[in-house]
């Protein structure tokens, strides 16, 4: 999504998405940009509490364990700060265009391909780790 809008405004010389809306009518140009909003905002909601859980579970217990003072175990506030500050900085580019979208679409596709790699990876080796019993017991069903 973020890609093809980058695309779109490249195309048709837009830096903002309201500039991309011009030749469609008023109210349907007012509809597309607040519904765009809502959804990107409820996204990003989501997206802070996948990040959220994931740090919390994931980041903190191996901080937590190696050092036990570490800032961010503290207080769940002093994990969500930094995070909010980073999904702010990440979603701020009021341009569609510009070495920062770009950036941020370059970095968002290649944190996109390490995700997929490492769930193919995590699903390899788990599938690599299952053993198979070689024998097999029959269900007794004498009882019933």
């Amino acid at each position: 999504e973020q890609q093809t809008l980058m695309r779109a405004s490249m195309d048709c010389k837009a830096t903002t998405f309201e500039e991309m809306c011009q030749k469609i009518p008023a109210w349907a140009r007012q509809t597309t940009i607040w519904s765009g909003l809502i959804y990107l905002w409820t996204c990003g909601g989501f997206y802070y509490v996948f990040l959220d859980s994931f740090l919390e579970g994931q980041l903190c217990p191996v901080l937590c364990a190696s050092n036990g003072d570490a800032w961010l175990c503290q207080s769940q506030w002093h994990l969500a700060l930094p995070l909010f500050v980073m999904i702010y900085v990440v979603c701020s580019p009021a341009q569609l265009s510009g070495r920062l979208s770009r950036c941020i679409n370059s970095c968002n596709t290649f944190v996109k391909a390490v995700v997929v790699l490492a769930a193919i990876a995590k699903g390899l080796l788990t599938w690599s780790a299952h053993i198979v019993p070689s024998q097999h017991s029959a269900w007794n069903t004498r009882g019933f």
